[in-house]
């Protein structure tokens, strides 16, 4: 019997001395909780799918911050309204890298020109790469950053307007 529990303690030991990653759900709003290493999670998944359709960035110098926001869409490319399709935003801070992964995106409704514009205009991005894969329906893209930087992950669902997903990212 002594075996039986000395196993799943040494198995826990093993886990949390690697150092899991630190897994925060998305807020609805900004609460000012940053991850420098970990994963948020947010929103729901959808049957019918999403779309994205824009990004959009503001840069504040003083504070030396970024903000991304993603604005979702239906399947028909219609603004989403009152909820945010499932995703997820990982950061590496051993990598300088955050992948941004939406799970049931089955349209990309902007063109790389656009996103290659965004992320140029950058001063936090160094590069960037990306994956769409329609049947699968997930759409990843990868940030790879000039500097060590914090980020905060939220949701924004609107009745009004197109649903958002907001990243903002600080530099340490």
């Amino acid at each position: 019997m002594r075996i039986i529990w000395t196993f799943p303690f040494l198995l826990f030991l093993i886990v949390t001395a690697d150092g899991a990653p630190n897994f925060k759900s998305a807020s609805t709003n900004k609460k000012g909780l940053y991850l420098v290493d970990g994963v948020f999670q947010g929103g729901r998944t959808l049957i019918e799918g999403t779309s994205l359709l824009n990004i959009r960035r503001h840069y504040y110098p003083k504070q030396k911050t970024e903000r991304l926001v993603f604005d979702m869409g239906d399947f028909f490319g219609r603004p989403l309204l009152n909820r945010v399709g499932h995703f997820y935003v990982k950061i590496n801070k051993h990598r300088r890298s955050i992948n941004i992964e939406f799970t049931d995106l089955k349209k990309l409704n902007m063109s790389k020109d656009k996103l290659l514009r965004v992320v140029a205009q950058s001063p936090l991005i160094n590069d960037f790469t990306y994956s769409f894969d329609p049947l699968d329906h997930s759409f990843v893209l990868v940030l790879k950053m000039k500097e060590n930087v914090a980020v905060e992950a939220f949701q924004l669902p609107s009745a009004q307007k197109a649903s958002r997903i907001v990243l903002d990212i600080k530099v340490l």
